[in-house]
């Protein structure tokens, strides 16, 4: 999703990082590769991350809310010398229900009252890389359809598949974002599988973190988890590896 190191080795998995306390089911990445554009209303909970000055589109989040959103922690500070320093809530404002990423037409504005970094977020491994945004005024939201649900504290997914979405490139090697939303569902990867494959490239996975992705190839990136019965959940808010969407 963002500030991420390549993968070299194992370019057809994703790793999730995951606030351990706190798991979820979806949220938007710097790439969408193998899905398809998102139909009208499809994501309701997704959001776009922009920048006050510039209306620059950045980064991706998910409404839990009607007064918060989540993101992950390295859209919403900087980091130096270990130490992380959120940004001014001024300096970003949110973007619900847009699809095309230059059409504002029916699309919400937000401006950002607080932003609330994880405690233990750490730039490097990108471990807890979550953030919380409060906002100036709730959404208008449609019987909590546009909401995440967030899991219980112990509850934890370990198979199934995740609908990752975002405005992020659609194929390997592009840097433009996309203009239109996408999306595309991967399946989790046995952690004990991934942590072997990505050992190989000395990157070490962190508790709570979650792999996704396909032996085939084709697809990646990560967000929303689909449940045994079928609700939406977040799962995870950002992950490291070699996709990104935003």
């Amino acid at each position: 999703m963002w500030g991420t190191k390549r993968m070299t080795l194992f370019p057809k998995f994703t790793m999730c990082s995951l606030l351990i306390c706190v798991c979820f089911y979806h949220v938007s990445s710097k790439r969408i590769v193998g899905g398809r554009p998102a139909l009208e209303g499809e994501c309701p909970y997704q959001v776009g991350l922009r920048k006050t000055y510039t209306k620059e589109h950045y980064c991706g989040g998910s409404i839990i809310a009607p007064l918060y959103v989540l993101t992950a922690a390295h859209c919403a500070c900087v980091t130096y010398n270990e130490q992380n320093y959120p940004y001014s809530p001024n300096s970003i404002f949110v973007l619900a229900g847009q699809r095309e990423i230059r059409i504002f037409n029916n699309s919400t504005i937000r401006s950002v009252e607080q932003i609330v970094i994880h405690k233990d977020y750490n730039s490097e491994s990108m471990s807890n890389d979550i953030a919380l945004l409060r906002l100036s005024s709730e959404l208008p939201l449609k019987q909590n359809s546009n909401i995440n649900a967030i899991p219980l504290i112990n509850e934890t997914l370990r198979s199934g598949s995740c609908i990752v979405s975002g405005w992020g490139v659609t194929k390997y090697g592009a840097f433009a974002p996309n203009k239109v939303l996408s999306l595309v569902e991967v399946q989790f990867i046995n952690y004990t599988q991934c942590s072997q494959m990505y050992g190989l490239d000395d990157v070490e996975l962190s508790p709570g973190m979650l792999c996704a992705g396909t032996f085939t190839g084709g697809k990646d990136a990560c967000q929303v988890c689909i449940r045994a019965n079928k609700a939406q959940q977040i799962q995870e808010v950002s992950r490291r590896g070699t996709l990104e969407a935003h």
